[in-house]
This record gives C-alpha cells, structure tokens and sequence, in this order.
C-alpha cells in the first residue's frame, strides 16, 4: 500500500514530468530550426542538454514532438492556402 509520502513524491513527479512536457513543448515552437515533417532524431540537436528535453523519457519528448508537428503542418497548410488563393479565384466576365 501507497504511503503518503509516496503518494506526494508521485504527484510531484507528474507535476514535474507536465512542467517539463510544457517546456519542451514552448522549446520546439520557438526554434525557427524546427521544420514541419522534421523527424525528432534530426532535430534533437537543438534540445541536447536542456533540462526539460533531456529529463523526459522518449515516449513524452516523442509525443510532445508529435504534437508541434501537427501544429506546425496545420499552420503551414493554412499559409498557403492564404497565400494561393487568388490562383483559384475566377472573374466572369460577362
């Protein structure tokens, strides 16, 4: 059975581990190196040693990664989208 100070140091733990999650996510979207379809083993480099990469385990960096992928893909379908839609745009003439 679970003692008290477990159950803190567990607590603390997740609350550390979302802290860290949180942080890695603001890292990634801040790096102007960080490409839509980067694979995170190519842009590790950018996060090596940074507490908040480094104290995660694969699976949380991977998810959050994941994360800012899709964010980063959505924005960029946006862009263009925005950017070449008067290509799609017909005047009739009458």
């Amino acid at each position: 059975m679970a003692t008290k100070h477990d159950m803190r140091t567990s607590a603390m733990e997740n609350c550390a581990c979302c802290r860290y999650r949180r942080q890695f996510y603001e890292l990634a979207t801040m790096n102007k190196n960080v490409l839509p379809g980067a694979p995170l083993k190519e842009m590790e480099i950018f996060f090596l040693g940074r507490e908040c990469y480094d104290k995660l385990s694969h699976h949380d960096r991977a998810d959050v990664f994941q994360k800012v992928m899709m964010e980063l893909r959505d924005r960029a379908k946006k862009e263009f989208l925005v950017g070449t839609q008067h290509l799609y745009k017909h005047d009739v003439i009458v």
